[in-house]
């Protein structure tokens, strides 16, 4: 009797062992066929912005050498990238004629003119900008679309205030389909309310627009009116140069040297050995070294749209030895590009060589950023899978949740997430990779 109690125990613990190793073996196969996921912990931070591109390096400052007269060159004495000085000859010639007693007397006449000229251009460039200063500030007159800026504003945040408790409400029901529709309801009424914000916004940009045109166009009329007696004292400028360059070079021999006005790097040679050259032709272009260069660069309107005047940019040289701080004074747009210029001071550099230059700015910190992998799309909208845990019956289990995002800003690695997973806090995984398609609410095979 004893022995067959004993078989009988011995059987019943064999028949419960493979019970228990039929419970876990049946776990384990099922897990090895749910779709496997890797994951990201969604964090804060800030976004790095980049930007590079090649431009060539030119002068921030030239001036034009002028023939003070008519003659045959003999000699010419620089090339192209030699560094000159106001003691340096730049070519000798031979004048149309000799230089007599009438030649002095109507130099000095003119460089009398010349001054006369400039005086008077002066105290028009005054009269001018003592207009641009009366214009004063732009109209402010506008009540009416200021209040339907306000109006629509305040509609926004009331619908986002919905949709937000919508969102939590959601979160305690996931299974029940109505509280789905419910937030999409709510997501379409923010949507509206966002148009409507940005209609009545466009409207008071147009308004302010149509109030400040005349003011604009007469400012924009000045400013051309400035440009002109500018561009006037320059050639009244280089006209007195030339007129002293003259006066200085008479002599009792009729070979005459013409020297550089200032120091600097030369740029080009217009003229040639041999040549005849005519009173006021251009000789030679001179870069002034200050160790001051410009350059432009061109980048599509989606890449240099982070980019303000003021930032500064890296300029390498082709060598990638020569290196210069530079900051960015101009963003010129030109359709689907902007055209940006960059103003770089380096002893390195010396003029016409093509640089590298890199823009590089990093974002203010936001609350969300996630891996771009963990971000898909779906028609319009934007969605990442978030990975929750619950206990099962053989343990913990993994399943999906599709949240619907939207994006704030991204980069090459990272995507800042505007709305969407706030109320997600502490911030649950998000799947950054996984090895078929997935489905809401699936049971998942997370990996790390």
């Amino acid at each position: 009797m004893n022995i067959n109690k004993k078989k009988l125990r011995k059987i019943l613990y064999i028949y419960m062992a493979a019970i228990v190793l039929l419970i876990f073996s049946s776990k384990t196969i099922y897990n090895i066929t749910l779709p496997k996921v890797s994951v990201a912990i969604p964090e804060s931070g800030g976004l790095t912005k980049e930007l590079e591109a090649r431009g060539s390096i030119s002068f921030a400052e030239t001036f034009d050498i002028y023939a003070a007269e008519s003659g045959q060159i003999n000699e010419i004495f620089i090339e192209k990238g030699d560094i000159v000085t106001p003691d340096t000859v730049i070519i000798t010639y031979t004048e149309q004629g000799g230089a007599t007693a009438a030649d002095d007397t109507s130099l000095d006449f003119n460089i009398e003119r010349i001054n006369n000229q400039l005086a008077a251009l002066a105290l028009n460039k005054a009269a001018i900008q003592a207009k641009l200063r009366e214009l004063g500030a732009k109209p402010d007159d506008l009540y009416a679309h200021q209040c339907a800026v306000d109006d629509a504003r305040t509609a926004l945040d009331r619908r986002q205030n919905e949709l937000d408790a919508m969102w939590q409400l959601m979160e305690e029901h996931l299974d029940d389909y109505a509280y789905w529709q419910a937030v999409t309801m709510a997501e379409n009424a923010v949507s509206d309310a966002r148009t409507a914000l940005e209609r009545a916004e466009k409207n008071l940009e147009l308004a302010e627009a149509a109030m400040t045109a005349q003011i604009d166009e007469t400012r924009k009329t000045l400013h051309l009116e400035l440009k002109k007696v500018d561009l006037d004292m320059e050639r009244a400028n280089i006209d007195l140069c030339e007129a002293h360059a003259a006066l200085a070079a008479l002599s009792d021999s009729d070979v005459r040297k013409i020297h550089a006005d200032r120091s600097g790097r030369v740029i080009s040679l217009e003229k040639a050995k041999g040549q005849y050259m005519i009173q006021g032709e251009k000789i030679a272009t001179v870069g002034v070294n200050n160790n001051v260069f410009t350059t432009e660069i061109t980048c599509a309107e989606s890449d240099g749209r982070f980019i303000e005047i003021g930032d500064e940019a890296a300029i390498t040289g082709s060598d990638m030895t020569k290196a210069a701080r530079a900051v960015v004074t101009e963003i010129t747009p030109l359709g689907d590009a902007l055209k940006i210029g960059i103003v770089c001071e380096s002893a390195e550099l010396s003029g016409g060589e093509y640089v590298n230059v890199k823009l590089q700015k990093q974002t203010p910190v936001y609350d969300i950023i996630v891996p771009n992998e963990a971000i898909f799309r779906e028609g319009m909208n934007n969605y990442v899978w978030m990975i929750r845990s619950r206990q099962g019956t053989l343990g913990v289990e993994y399943f999906t949740v599709k949240v619907r995002v939207i994006i704030a800003d991204t980069d090459d690695f990272h995507t800042a997430i505007a709305r969407g997973l706030e109320l997600a806090w502490p911030p649950a995984p998000v799947v950054v990779e996984c090895d078929r398609s997935l489905t809401a609410n699936g049971r998942v095979r997370r990996m790390g």
